[in-house]
């Protein structure tokens, strides 16, 4: 097995780590209902809106 260090994986991570700094930040004040409806809204500005539209029809 090649075990290359590709530093594209270390990038990525830091970038999930500085995302979820940004979304803890945005949400912290938030009650349940304002943070299920910010996840919401972000699901429907995103490339995953197809997808949650068709799970949410499995319902």
């Amino acid at each position: 097995m090649n075990m290359k260090n590709d530093d594209r994986s270390f990038s990525s991570l830091n970038n999930k780590y500085l995302i979820e700094e940004l979304i803890y930040n945005e949400t912290k004040e938030m009650n349940n209902y304002q943070l299920l409806e910010y996840f919401k809204k972000s699901v429907e500005e995103s490339s995953l809106k197809d997808w949650w539209n068709s799970i949410k029809k499995l319902d």
